[in-house]
């Protein structure tokens, strides 16, 4: 188990140097070697640069609104099907955030749109001769005073809400 000498064997190279035919095969071997680098450097750039460029043009439809987007994580870097399946999971909560985005939309513009139709209706049938009538312009303007404050409970609502999404 231990070593107790070594063995050294050399032979002088002759004088004239290297022959011509060695010299050749070295050449030979450094130009193979540099060449199965080369091109064992390329398909390895290729493996990693091929979802790199996926991910990026999914970046950035994704940054132009487009929400559809997804990349595959088939890849046998575990860094990039890391890095994919997080992207996937953003982009479906950008979609899912969007979605209640707008239904939020909708359903505001739908709350908003009651009260002021009601307004409305209540100054058209002003116009039309209950300012007159002291008993019914009385109760139209009951109404429409509380529409009015119901209109700007829901604006001062949206305002608090959007606030707090600005975190201030």
């Amino acid at each position: 188990g231990q070593i107790t000498g070594i063995v050294y064997i050399a032979t002088p190279l002759p004088s004239g140097g290297l022959p011509a035919d060695l010299f050749l095969q070295l050449i030979g071997a450094i130009l193979s070697a540099a060449l199965l680098a080369g091109i064992a450097g390329r398909l390895l750039a290729r493996k990693i640069a091929a979802p790199l460029e996926e991910l990026a043009g999914a970046a950035i439809a994704v940054s132009k609104g487009d929400l559809k987007q997804s990349i595959s994580n088939h890849t046998d870097i575990a860094e990039f099907q890391t890095v994919s399946q997080t992207f996937n999971e953003m982009v479906t909560n950008l979609r899912q955030s969007d979605e209640v985005k707008k239904a939020f939309i909708a359903d505001v513009t739908h709350e908003l749109r009651t009260p002021l139709t009601v307004i409305k209706g209540t100054i058209e049938t002003l116009e039309d001769g209950a300012l007159d009538d002291l008993e019914g312009r009385s109760s139209l303007l009951t109404s429409m005073m509380r529409e009015t404050d119901r209109l700007i409970r829901m604006v001062n609502g949206l305002l608090v809400l959007t606030r707090a999404d600005a975190g201030s």
